[in-house]
């Protein structure tokens, strides 16, 4: 129908019998007047795609098998230096008691963190079909939500691929490397699939350094938290 799709598949054995169910799923290319695409409700089997709580070398990220990493879409991007690497930032040193409802921390960037920050907000310049809706640079680790505005070339990995060399570069720059040495070794995404989503991932961005002073003064009620997930 020349409509832009993804076709699923699942199949399932019973004695002699295979059963092979096809689903297209169709996408709206375009974004509303909100700057959110139009997408149409995904069945509930595919909602709940996470990313994986912690970023490394030991880890692979976690992708949407059913998602065309091509196509407009909005996400929630994280990334986490390697072990070894120079802090981003400084979160100040509030007491968790202090902190005000519905204040907002802001992180003291370091001269790398600094760089990072001006990457971040140059990835439009460099892929003008994407636009940075919030970020936040934390001591090891950057959150930012991207909303991808036009159909890509490549797969979005292969798009951030310079955004993520840049940030290696920079590090060896400040440090006086004439090799360069990896930064973060990959990054996670979470597909944003509503408005209530780009809500609640835009608030996490905004809210993760207060929740980074939380986790450091009561680290045994988030480790419980996550293990009950």
């Amino acid at each position: 129908d020349g409509k832009r799709g993804l076709w699923l598949s699942s199949a399932c054995a019973s004695g002699r019998f295979l059963i092979l169910i096809l689903m297209r799923i169709d996408f709206a290319d375009r974004l509303d007047t909100s700057g959110f695409p139009s997408y149409r409700p995904l069945p509930d089997f595919m909602r709940g795609h996470e990313p994986a709580p912690t970023v490394g070398a030991a880890k692979r990220p976690k992708r949407a098998l059913f998602h065309d990493y091509c196509a407009l879409g909005v996400y929630l991007i994280t990334a986490t230096t390697l072990p070894g690497s120079p802090r981003l930032s400084e979160i100040p040193a509030t007491g968790a008691a202090e902190i005000k409802k519905g204040e907002m921390i802001i992180p003291k960037h370091t001269a790398l963190g600094e760089m990072i920050k001006d990457e971040i907000q140059s990835i439009p310049s460099h892929h003008p079909e994407m636009r940075i809706l919030r970020f936040v640079v934390m001591p090891d680790h950057i959150h930012f939500v991207l909303s991808v505005n036009e159909r890509l070339k490549r797969k979005l990995g292969s798009e951030l691929a310079g955004f993520f060399g840049a940030c290696s570069k920079a590090k060896g720059r400040l440090q006086g490397l004439s090799e360069v040495k990896t930064l973060f070794a990959t990054f996670h995404d979470r597909v944003i699939f509503s408005h209530e989503q780009l809500e609640r991932a835009i608030n996490y961005v905004e809210d993760n350094p207060r929740r980074y002073i939380y986790r450091r003064r009561f680290p045994d009620l988030f480790r419980r938290s996550e293990e009950r997930r």
